[in-house]
């Protein structure tokens, strides 16, 4: 009685990695095996290829199931060292931030709008790229958005080549 499954939160809460022992550990033979230094670029790469291994093989998994399951993920918490990573995954729909909850400036939004259509199938050939849009009508956390506002970062979407809002 479903057409499939989607994603959220799934990532790293600081952003950047997990620093717990069994990480840790994988990380030390990730870098012995490959022959890398321990530095920042390293472990970012290793970060960044749990984050692609784990997302691709849960869609194996869905796909193992029923083939014609549709995958959609949000992307988020964000991979700071590489914020627009989803085009790595082999979901169906890939929602990436084009607009936070947050206030963006206008270029930033149609460049992420850009990078998220325009890279969707630099890895996988199906995956479509979606612009998400964070919103919240009233919270005590977040600014509240005029419509004014809804309407500027749609458009930098659409000027960026958005197909897709999330």
């Amino acid at each position: 009685g479903i057409d499939g499954i989607s994603f959220d939160y799934i990532g790293y809460v600081n952003y950047k990695g997990c620093y717990c022992d069994d990480c840790l550990a994988l990380y030390k033979k990730y870098i012995a095996d490959n022959k890398l230094p321990d530095n920042e670029k390293s472990r970012n790469d290793f970060y960044l290829k749990q984050l692609v291994d784990y997302n691709n093989a849960m869609v194996d998994y869905v796909k193992s199931l029923n083939p014609d399951f549709k995958v959609m993920a949000h992307i988020y918490p964000v991979f700071m060292p590489e914020p627009l990573y989803g085009n790595r995954l082999k979901v169906d729909y890939c929602g990436q931030t084009a607009a936070w909850y947050f206030f963006w400036d206008k270029e930033k939004i149609r460049s992420y709008s850009k990078i998220i259509t325009s890279e969707q199938n630099k890895y996988f050939p199906d995956v479509k790229g979606i612009a998400f849009l964070g919103y919240y009508y009233k919270s005590p956390s977040f600014p509240e958005k005029s419509p004014e506002r809804i309407e500027l970062e749609l458009k930098a979407m659409l000027e960026g080549g958005a197909e897709y809002l999330m």
